[in-house]
């Protein structure tokens, strides 16, 4: 997406792969694929954001998560979050921060009947 207030980067992805879920029972191979299509879109939307700029490689960070779904069904919060586990990875990959262990999240925020499914990633770094 865009740049935000303050220090953030926004990062805006497709919702993540059914397969990612930590409730998925399918074969690890599958899932393997899905992980890496999911960190190489977010390494390709954080270079697409950085627009040719350094990337920031902060020491420590927090991230929000930021759902949008097509429906009205209740998701599980936690479980949304670890589907996006990969998508954080490829951002480290991107070197938006320094190493993903010093990322800090915060609790998901999750909007129904949305007509963009879709989840925003924002990362802002700790002083």
């Amino acid at each position: 997406m865009t740049k935000s207030r303050f220090n953030a980067l926004v990062f805006c992805l497709p919702l993540p792969d059914p397969r990612l879920s930590p409730n998925s029972r399918g074969h690890w191979a599958v899932k393997a694929k899905a992980v890496k299509a999911a960190r190489t879109a977010a390494k390709i939307e954080a270079i697409r954001v950085l627009d040719g700029n350094e990337p920031p490689r902060w020491q420590r960070a927090i991230f929000k998560l930021i759902f949008f779904f097509p429906d009205n069904r209740e998701k599980d919060p936690d479980n949304c979050a670890a589907s996006c586990k990969a998508y954080i990875d490829g951002l480290a990959d991107a070197r938006i921060v320094g190493n993903d262990k010093n990322l800090w999240p915060e609790r998901p925020v999750i909007f129904y009947r949305s007509k963009m499914p879709r989840v925003e990633i924002e990362i802002e770094p700790i002083c």
